[in-house]
C-alpha cells in the first residue's frame, strides 16, 4: 500500500526562502476514504522569522485572517530545527503504519 502525505506551510512569505511559522500535514491512502495520521506544529514565531523571508504583503493578508487562524500560526514555541525534526520523525512513522 502506498502512503500519501499532504503538506500545508503557514508561512509569512510567498517567496522560496518565506518564513515558515507552522506546519501541518496528513498522511492517507488514496484508496481509503479516510485519513490515517496527522501532524501539526506551530513554530516560535523570532525563529522563523530568523531563517526565513518575511513580506510586507503576506503580513497584511495575515490581518484579515480570522483569530483562531493567527492562533494556531502565530503563539508557536518550537524552534525551526525541533520543528523539522518531529516532522521527519512523522514521515517515518507513516513508513511504519503501512
Amino acid at each position: 500500500m502506498t502512503v500519501n502525505v499532504m503538506l500545508d506551510l503557514e508561512t509569512l512569505s510567498t517567496s522560496t526562502d518565506a518564513a515558515v511559522i507552522a506546519i501541518g500535514a496528513v498522511a492517507f491512502d488514496e484508496n481509503a476514504v479516510h485519513t490515517d495520521e496527522s501532524f501539526y506544529v506551530a513554530i516560535d514565531l523570532n525563529d522563523a522569522i530568523y531563517h526565513g523571508h518575511v513580506s510586507g504583503d503576506t503580513l497584511k493578508w495575515w490581518m484579515w485572517q480570522s483569530s483562531e487562524a493567527k492562533k494556531a500560526s502565530f503563539e508557536g514555541t518550537t524552534p525551526v530545527v525541533n520543528a523539522l525534526v518531529q516532522f521527519n520523525n512523522f514521515i517515518e512513522m507513516t513508513k511504519l503504519v503501512t
